[in-house]
């Protein structure tokens, strides 16, 4: 059987780029679902590079960034508002019901109001067709930038991970080596987490023995973070809490810099959680590890030692505040707290677009951050959740 005849619609790729590149003339069908039968593509033998575009298409028509255009995603555009006006839902040339994020714009094409609905707003496909789109720098290598690790205290949200996985890869740089130190006991999340190792490089699972609970849990991310560091050659290690995504660019390298230039082993800040006030905030600690790995502090951070570590409720007290034990082990060591301005001291007070905490983020945070980065959160709730929810 010979190939099929060819559609006598003009070529309708998703981008003049992509015609471009895949087609020898104009001829496309205009279904996406029917480029795998395209003769073009049978001649050419590029039934994976269709299927590819195929999904760039739907995808971009469901507000999300195409796979060759995550990285401009990455960065806002200065010209669009970080605030989510509505969500609304629209047809595609396909025939189907997508909704996307509708955001305000100040960009000059829209001057007149020629956004959609006829005022000055845009969604994220626009965004990317836009000629005025002008983004806010990302990610940019500077000299002198120490190798920077993140370590991730999984504690039950897959999805949550992956998006502080893009994120971090996205606005800190491509190669960032990141472990996932996981404390989670259902076997469905367990599998997605090695999925994720799988599917992006240079990320590692580490998983406990046996579910330590939520202080040791986040605190045994420490020590494995430190061995793994040590072994891998970085000079810096974050370890962020596995609600806490940071949005801003260059957050980890630029928090790893300051910190090597203080001359201090670590690096936090003093907290104030409503009424309450802690030697500083365990969800996001900075380590110079050429300082930190040492004896004492490993082994007071091993997994078997951090049992009676707890954590403070409104009402209740479990075991030691972990906050209290680890400032007193840093104090032992003779270390002094480098202030991470970046990371502020309010735990109920959202710092967004900077970073987004679950003690003072709603969840339509969360979910507007994954959509951006190309994500669904799912079932998982993650904000404005007291401790423990």
């Amino acid at each position: 059987m010979g190939p099929l005849p060819l559609a006598p619609d003009p070529c309708r790729c998703p981008s003049p780029e992509y015609a471009r590149e895949h087609c020898t003339r104009p001829g496309h069908p205009a279904n996406p679902r029917e480029w795998a039968l395209c003769s073009h593509t049978q001649q050419k033998g590029l039934p994976a590079i269709t299927a590819k575009l195929s999904d760039d298409y739907r995808r971009k028509w469901d507000g999300l960034p195409g796979a060759d255009e995550v990285r401009r995603r990455a960065v806002r555009c200065q010209y669009r508002s970080t605030e989510l006006l509505r969500v609304d839902e629209v047809f595609s040339c396909c025939g189907n019901s997508v909704k996307v994020d509708v955001y305000g714009c100040a960009c000059p094409a829209l001057a007149n109001g020629r956004g959609i609905s006829g005022g000055p707003e845009t969604t994220l496909v626009g965004c990317l067709s836009c000629q005025h789109h002008d983004p806010i720098t990302g990610y940019v290598r500077q000299p002198g930038d120490p190798r920077v690790g993140l370590v991730i205290g999984s504690c039950g949200y897959p999805a949550l991970v992956e998006l502080q996985i893009r994120a971090a890869r996205m606005l800190c740089g491509e190669t960032v080596p990141i472990l996932i130190s996981d404390d989670t006991a259902e076997p469905e999340k367990v599998e997605r987490l090695r999925q994720l190792a799988v599917r992006y490089e240079g990320v590692t699972l580490w998983r406990n023995s046996e579910k330590l609970g939520h202080a040791p849990g986040d605190l045994v991310a420490l020590w494995k973070g430190l061995e793994w560091a040590k072994a891998i050659g970085v000079r810096v290690l974050v370890k962020v809490s596995n609600r806490l995504v940071w949005l801003a660019p260059r957050w980890l390298n630029d928090a790893a810099t300051d910190l090597l230039k203080s001359g201090k082993a670590w690096a936090s800040m003093p907290c104030l959680q409503g009424e309450q006030r802690f030697a500083f905030r365990s969800e996001a600690i900075a380590l110079d590890v050429l300082q930190a790995h040492r004896p004492a502090v490993l082994e007071a951070l091993e997994p078997g030692r951090l049992a009676t570590i707890g954590t403070w409720d409104p009402g209740h007290r479990h075991g030691v505040i972990a906050e209290t034990w680890l400032w007193e082990l840093f104090g032992r060591q003779g270390w002094e707290m480098f202030e991470w301005q970046a990371l502020g001291s309010q735990r109920y007070e959202s710092r967004w677009p900077v970073m987004l905490w679950h003690c003072a983020d709603a969840q339509a945070k969360f979910e507007q951050a994954a959509r951006e980065y190309g994500l669904s959160l799912g079932n998982e709730h993650v904000g404005l959740g007291p401790w423990g929810e």
